[in-house]
């Protein structure tokens, strides 16, 4: 009978300059000040997902550059970002938003297809940062209406009727056609 080994968690790495290649599967202490983490390749590696995750509360995470192949529902390639109920796909050429995560940590993953490769991201983050206050409207007045009379003009006797002519007019049905 095997005896079950348990596979210790390894600690959280301290923060800093993270890659994807070399951190995979890992955790990482959000540092103080901003940090970086890039796929570490020129192009990144065909069939493979790599992710890692910062331990941190209120964390802005910017895309500096980004080059992951394009499709449609990001469906080969993809860097998702993922927090609490947060979770986004991205994929192509275009930087994706800056976001502020507000959940105790965040995971980057870049998943790769068995071709069409990109060059890949590099993205900072900053943990700690100060949380918008929600903003409140200001309530506003509303504008007091000024009553005009507008006189209402006599109607007129029917007979051949343009719309140009009698624009906002009154037309009294005449006897017959």
């Amino acid at each position: 009978t095997p005896v079950p080994t348990e596979v210790p968690t390894p600690e959280p790495l301290d923060g800093g300059d993270i890659t994807l290649r070399e951190d995979k599967g890992r955790q990482i202490r959000a540092p103080a000040g901003v940090a970086t983490i890039s796929d570490g390749w020129a192009a990144y590696p065909d069939e493979e997902d790599y992710a890692v995750t910062v331990l941190g509360e209120n964390c802005r995470v910017r895309w500096e550059s980004f080059d992951v192949e394009a499709a449609d529902g990001c469906e080969y390639d993809y860097a998702l970002l993922t927090s609490g109920s947060f979770s986004q796909k991205y994929c192509g050429g275009s930087l994706p938003p800056t976001v502020l995560l507000t959940g105790g940590s965040f995971t980057v993953t870049l998943h790769s297809d068995e071709a069409v490769n990109g060059a890949g991201f590099l993205l900072s983050f900053e943990c700690g940062v100060e949380t918008p206050a929600p903003e409140t409207p200001l309530p506003t007045a509303a504008p007091t209406p000024v009553p005009t009379e507008v006189p209402t003009p006599e109607p007129l006797d029917g007979g051949d009727i343009t719309l140009r002519e009698d624009k906002g007019r009154q037309i009294r049905a005449p006897a017959g056609v």
